[in-house]
């Protein structure tokens, strides 16, 4: 039997508030990534046309924390034909960096039943791979709570 099992069964081993702290913490990390692939191979899935888009713009975010601070995000806007008309899309995706120069040719995935679902592969893919980094230091961190 797993160590991590043979804790779970040992009695009194939930009265330390760790354990269950360390418990939800593995678990929810471990759900976390779970629905970001999930939404990452559906919107994957739905996307089947391949076309060439051009960055016309980069929309900016300023956010304020409660702190008094400000940070800024980026989202490509992306102009592209498809089914005979020009779409321009704004990217769901807002990262600290901008993603790309305006000008910039970059190959998306559109929805064929609804032109404004793109879907960028490769920073998707690098969303989902950031956010399963994150959570497996948590769950790590999580587990040991659990171990203590």
């Amino acid at each position: 039997m797993p160590l991590t099992a043979a804790l779970l069964l040992t009695e009194g081993y939930w009265k330390h508030g760790g354990h269950i702290a360390g418990f939800v913490i593995t678990v929810f990390f471990t759900v976390v990534p779970g629905i970001a692939l999930s939404l990452y191979l559906r919107k994957k899935q739905r996307c089947t046309a391949e076309v060439e888009a051009v960055v016309e713009d980069i929309d900016v975010r300023e956010d304020s924390d409660s702190d008094g601070g400000i940070s800024i995000t980026y989202a490509p806007v992306y102009g592209f034909y498809f089914g005979g008309q020009m779409h321009r899309v704004t990217s769901g995706i807002y990262t600290g960096k901008r993603p790309y120069e305006i000008g910039e040719h970059v190959t998306v995935c559109v929805d064929p039943e609804n032109p404004e679902k793109l879907f960028d592969a490769k920073r998707e893919r690098r969303t989902v791979l950031y956010i399963s980094a994150i959570s497996a230091v948590f769950i790590v961190s999580g587990m040991i709570a659990m171990l203590k």
